[in-house]
């Protein structure tokens, strides 16, 4: 097992760091030293109590709702066979998909909040792949996709992929359990030439001491950190962690995605700095986007709904309120990665930056769209390189240790 060090180092360095680097990953910490905990910063604003099965079933409903619609932005057969395993399962508390506070306006508002960032995970993620499919050479080069947060993701069923893709499905055994019942029964099948492995994880479980919850698992099942990667990330929020623990998660997926790898998805709810700096200190050039843009409404969020959830927010994170991270994070912004750009062209004109810079200014937490590109190793690359210098060595031939 890898354990990964809270710093997330990988990128071409002197040999004797690489050798450093390595020699401190592959230490085991039998008796790791406690931490003290630090108090969360940020509490989910759509879903507060809520278990990841729950929030789930929350994504689930609002496919549905969002299917049964003229003007769909998406549709998902397989929603309402999801939706109805939840009724039968209502007694059970812990996917109960509501919470108990929840007004109808509340409920509405996190319904759309799911559609659009349902829809603009789908939209990156049709261009990563439309993008890369024209390599005839190797079948392009984005084969491997992880979906990391919603246990209930129909993505490898519900959409079009190319052969040769590989999905990895992050999330809880027992999620997988009624997952694949309920889909099974359904007829879902994944695009001919695809293959769907389901890995058994709780993210909920991730630490700040760095201890591994998913990548052993996910190694096991097939995933090859040394090739790149397309990671959509959706459904933290039902994982309750505090920012800390955020940002260890963020870090184990940098440790496996490979240098230039692509990292789409939904962050919980946090500050914009905090945001752009959990993405950036762990390797990742990225764009991060509030709700209510013109680039992120899809026609479904309006400037009335803008301002409410602005002031929802900001009811919700009172101004002493502030994370250890606030101090440290990233003043210069993150450029915008072609990816992103092309993406949120199909969806409409660029983000209002009078739009953008209000709703950035607002130290209020929310959740927030991103998109990122690794910009450094994964440790299956780090692993080549060091296997590469030593071959080297071993016939006394200079390595310029320029890996890529």
């Amino acid at each position: 097992m890898q354990h990964l060090h809270p710093s997330c180092w990988r990128t071409c360095l002197p040999k004797d760091a690489h050798a450093a680097l390595l020699s401190q990953r592959n230490q085991r910490l039998h008796t790791p030293s406690p931490k003290k905990a630090r108090g969360s910063t940020f509490q989910s604003i759509a879903c507060s109590c809520l278990s990841p099965f729950g929030r789930s079933y929350d994504l689930a409903q609002a496919r549905l709702h969002e299917s049964a619609r003229p003007d769909a932005l998406l549709r998902d057969p397989y929603a309402a066979a999801l939706c109805a395993q939840q009724q039968q399962n209502s007694t059970d508390t812990a996917t109960s998909s509501s919470t108990p506070s929840s007004s109808p306006s509340h409920q509405q508002q996190q319904s759309t909040q799911d559609i659009i960032s349902t829809k603009y995970i789908d939209d990156t993620l049709d261009v990563a792949m439309a993008s890369t499919s024209m390599n005839t050479i190797n079948r392009g080069d984005y084969q491997q996709v992880v979906l990391l947060g919603d246990a209930l993701d129909t993505r490898p069923f519900r959409t079009l992929w190319p052969k040769g893709t590989m999905f990895f499905l992050v999330a809880p055994a027992e999620a997988h359990r009624v997952a694949d019942k309920v889909l099974k029964e359904q007829g879902a099948r994944v695009p001919s030439g695809c293959l769907l492995r389901r890995v058994p994880a709780d993210l909920s479980k991730a630490q700040e001491d760095g201890e591994p919850v998913f990548l052993p698992q996910l190694e096991r099942a097939g995933y090859q950190g040394s090739n790149l990667s397309v990671w959509a990330i959706q459904g933290l929020d039902g994982f309750n962690l505090n920012t800390p623990r955020v940002h260890a998660l963020f870090c184990e997926v940098a440790s496996a995605a490979a240098y230039h790898s692509l990292l789409v998805g939904e962050l919980p709810a946090m500050q914009h700095k905090e945001a752009e700096h959990i993405l950036a200190e762990v390797g990742f050039l990225s764009t991060v986007l509030p709700f209510g843009t013109d680039a992120t409404s899809y026609g479904r969020w309006s400037h009335a709904s803008r301002q409410e959830y602005d002031e929802a927010c900001s009811s919700q994170a009172p101004d002493s309120i502030r994370s250890e991270h606030e101090s440290q994070c990233l003043t210069a912004g993150s450029e915008q990665s072609h990816f992103d750009g092309e993406a949120r062209s199909q969806s409409g004109s660029p983000a209002s930056s009078s739009d953008l810079n209000s709703t950035i200014g607002n130290d209020a937490a929310r959740k927030w769209l991103f998109t990122s590109q690794q910009m450094r190793l994964s440790f299956a690359q780090m692993d080549v390189y060091t296997t590469h210098l030593a071959a080297a060595e071993e016939v006394d031939e200079d390595f310029t240790g320029n890996f890529s």
